[in-house]
């Protein structure tokens, strides 16, 4: 699964992103927002307030087992959050990539093909 920022409170099937309203460029719907702005935190468990403000929250490991597990899905793949070019989390299953290199870090690739999957950094 790919997303801007991260796994959501309310989430529990991916077919609900599609049911949410577009074009929505400023978010009242929590969901919405949390997909844009939530960031994933290995030390934490369920959702906790991130610093990023109101409605934004850290996701933890639990909840990103239990909705890869209920989806049928490996892995999810992400950005909004300024790594060096990539960082993995949650044991490889979340990975920020960050593609541009304006911010004083390498940008990232990510290349897929079936189950083969590379990482590119320039």
């Amino acid at each position: 699964l790919c997303l801007h920022g991260g796994l959501a409170m309310g989430l529990d099937h991916v077919s609900q992103i599609a049911e949410l309203p577009r074009p929505d460029e400023n978010p009242d719907d929590p969901v919405a927002f949390q997909l844009l702005w939530n960031d994933p935190r290995e030390m934490i468990e369920g959702f906790v307030p991130s610093v990023r403000g109101d409605g934004a929250y850290y996701f933890g490991e639990d909840v990103t087992t239990k909705f890869l597990e209920e989806n049928s899905l490996k892995g999810i793949i992400r950005g909004h959050e300024v790594v060096d070019g990539f960082r993995e989390d949650m044991d490889g299953r979340v990975i920020t990539v960050f593609s541009s290199r304006y911010h004083g870090s390498s940008a990232g690739i990510l290349v897929m093909d079936n189950d083969m999957m590379e990482q590119v950094r320039i």
